[in-house]
């Protein structure tokens, strides 16, 4: 047990406990071996193993990802350490639905002791996950009362793990004016521009009271602040690619989450339950106050602005079901910092003759002079 929590990078008692729970399901054979000394336990893989994991079932729509994952004869993963692949599988294996690659709402401290493992190990562990390019964390993120805490946006789809789809589509795009600033290009936009931006019939913003518009100005003048909304838009985008709808983005899983984005940057309490929050639109403005009114509508109006800009800079994303039957995700995130960041889009599919005829599409489009060309088609 010794050697084998060294190896694994996880604590004896927390193996024992795995092992015993592994034993009780079926899923390993546990056997006693003399000795001259104290018996030795020898464990091994059930037989029934793979035919249990890869049966149908709609709740274990991860199971082949996490059979190859954990397979030692992937090259793919064959770098990693038995610890490494451990967490990653963890990681998968809690995402909440088939098509999402974006996993958020947990804590560190909770995925450390679900993976039997301390905070500071499950950083070094994600930090080399991270160095190997199987995913992108993004930074904390801010608790409901406003103040930061620790937990972060895991985005699964890491540039190293695209090979396992049959096809694969990635794109680096330039970002600027509202997006160029809140990714912490300071030179594209200003919390001034923004407020006039927004200066609709919903919302006067010579109306605004002083002292509002100057908390305002400042709140907007925090870059972690834009970055964790940036970051969070990008998982929602993931989202609403993977929640279906008549188009690429699912709007009623994209504003919502938006929306709270925003309403967090703001330091306003989010309404909804873990991580499904109600929209603007629905919330009771009869029982806020003044300010907390102005602010609401506030982080609605630019909402719809943030999600405007997004959709054009994705005008080419592909409904869920254009890339197939199979299985299939979307993601998008941050890449380099301040002047010189871009945002990464990556579309994959197991459905080989589905991702073909997207690709031709982006082929006739790209000549129409409509839109850049993937990495893979360049």
């Amino acid at each position: 047990m010794q050697r084998l929590a060294e190896s694994t990078g996880f604590s004896k008692s927390a193996l024992s406990r795995a092992l015993s729970i592994l034993v009780g399901q079926g899923v390993l054979i546990e056997r006693r071996e003399p000795t001259n000394g104290r018996p030795r336990t020898i464990y091994r893989l059930a037989p029934a193993l793979k035919e249990v994991v890869l049966s149908p079932s709609r709740r274990d729509f991860h199971a082949p990802w996490l059979v190859r994952l954990l397979g030692s004869d992937d090259p793919v993963f064959s770098d990693l350490s038995i610890s490494e692949r451990a967490l990653l599988a963890i990681l998968w294996g809690l995402l909440p639905r088939p098509g999402l690659c974006v996993l958020d709402g947990w804590s560190v401290s909770r995925l450390a002791r679900l993976a039997s493992v301390d905070p500071s190990t499950f950083y070094e562990i994600v930090r080399r996950l991270e160095q190997k390019k199987m995913l992108v964390v993004s930074g904390a993120a801010f608790a409901s009362g406003g103040a930061k805490d620790k937990t972060k946006t895991y985005f699964l789809l890491g540039p190293a793990v695209l090979s396992c789809w049959p096809r694969s589509y990635t794109w680096q795009v330039d970002l600027t004016g509202v997006l160029g600033w809140f990714a912490g290009r300071e030179d594209q936009f200003s919390a001034r521009e923004l407020m006039q931006l927004v200066n609709s019939p919903a919302l006067k913003v010579n109306e605004i009271e002083v002292g509002v518009r100057a908390e305002l100005l400042e709140l907007l003048n925090d870059a972690a602040g834009r970055d964790y909304v940036f970051n969070q838009c990008c998982a929602a985008i993931s989202h609403a690619f993977s929640g279906g709808g008549s188009g690429s983005l699912n709007e009623n899983v994209l504003y919502p989450r938006v929306q709270s984005a925003l309403l967090r940057l703001l330091r306003m309490q989010v309404v909804g339950n873990g991580l499904y929050h109600r929209a603007i639109e629905d919330m009771d403005f009869g029982r806020l106050d003044a300010k907390s009114r102005v602010l609401s509508v506030f982080a609605e109006q630019v909402s719809f602005i943030l999600v405007r800009d997004f959709k054009n800079l994705l005008s080419f994303a592909p409904r869920y079901r254009e890339l197939g039957q199979g299985n299939r995700l979307m993601v998008c995130y941050l890449v380099g910092v301040e002047e010189a960041c871009k945002m990464r889009i990556d579309f994959v599919t197991d459905d080989s003759e589905a991702g073909d005829k997207f690709g031709a599409g982006l082929q006739v489009r790209y000549q129409q002079g409509l839109l850049d060309l993937p990495d893979q088609l360049l």
